[in-house]
C-alpha cells in the first residue's frame, strides 16, 4: 500500500536525521576550546602497592592551549603516611634519612589524561639511593621538573610528550635526605601542528557515501510492490 511506503520512507529518513544529530552532538562533546581544562588523574606506586586512579585538583589540570606551571608538593607526606614517623626531629636531614631507609623500593607517580587515551609511563618521584663509595655517603635521585609538551591540531590533541629533569648528582641536594621535601615544578607547553586534515575528508566522504546510500535505499524501497508491504 501507498501508506506503507510512506511511512517506511518517513522512517528511514528519521533515522538519517537522528544519525546526523548524533554526529554533531559527537563532534561538540570532543572539541576543545582555548583555556579548557583537560582531564587529569594520578595514580601512586610505593612499597610494592598502587592506588586506583584518582582526580588531579581542578586547579592543577592542564588547560588547552595555555602553557601553565604548577608544583607538585608533599612528596615526604606520601612516604609518611605509608611508614612509620621516625624518631629524629621532624623536618631535619636525619628524619628524612630514617624515613627513607623504610622504604622497600622508589616511589612513583603516573598521569593519564583523557583517561585511558593518554598515559604515562611510571615517573621515579625518588630513589632509595646507593653508597657513593668516593665520599661514604648515600646518594638518592629526586626529582626535580616534569615538562609536558602537548601538540595539538585545531580542537583535538594528538600526542603528548614529557621530560623528566632530577638534581645532578653533583649537587650537593643529592645528598640530602630533606630534599624529598622540595615542591617538584611541573610545566605544561603546547604546539599547534598543521597538518592535512585527511579525518575531516574521510569523514565527510563517509558521511556524503552515507547519504546517497540512504537516498538509493528510500527510492528503491518506493518503488516495491504493494505486495511487499501487506
Amino acid at each position: 500500500m501507498r501508506q506503507n511506503r510512506v511511512a517506511t520512507s518517513g522512517y528511514l529518513l528519521f533515522i538519517i536525521i537522528g544519525l546526523i544529530m548524533m554526529a554533531k552532538y559527537h563532534q561538540q562533546v570532543q572539541a576543545h576550546k582555548i583555556g579548557d581544562a583537560i582531564p587529569m588523574l594520578k595514580r601512586i606506586q610505593f612499597n610494592e602497592k598502587r592506588t586506583e586512579w584518582s582526580e588531579v585538583p581542578y586547579g592543577d589540570a592542564p588547560r588547552f592551549g595555555l602553557s601553565k606551571k604548577i608544583t607538585i608538593t608533599g612528596v615526604a607526606a606520601i612516604l609518611e603516611a605509608f611508614l612509620d614517623t621516625p624518631k629524629a626531629e621532624a623536618n631535619t636531614d636525619k628524619y628524612y634519612e630514617e624515613l627513607i631507609m623504610q622504604t622497600k623500593d622508589d616511589l612513583k607517580l603516573a598521569f593519564s589524561f583523557h583517561h585511558p587515551n593518554f598515559e604515562t609511563s611510571w615517573i621515579t618521584l625518588f630513589s632509595k639511593g646507593i653508597l657513593d663509595t668516593a665520599t661514604n655517603r648515600m646518594q638518592y635521585q629526586f626529582l626535580k621538573r616534569i615538562d609536558f609538551l602537548f601538540i595539538y591540531h585545531g580542537d583535538t590533541i594528538k600526542e603528548i610528550k614529557y621530560t623528566l629533569d632530577y638534581y645532578d648528582e653533583n649537587d650537593e641536594s643529592t645528598y640530602r635526605p630533606s630534599t624529598i621535601n622540595n615542591d617538584i615544578e611541573v610545566n605544561y607547553y603546547w604546539q599547534e601542528v598543521i597538518e592535512k586534515d585527511t579525518s575531516t575528508a574521510l569523514s565527510a566522504l563517509y558521511f556524503i557515501s552515507f547519504i546517497f546510500g540512504s537516498l538509493i535505499l528510500v527510492v528503491a524501497v518506493s518503488q516495491l510492490p504493494n505486495s511487499q508491504f501487506m
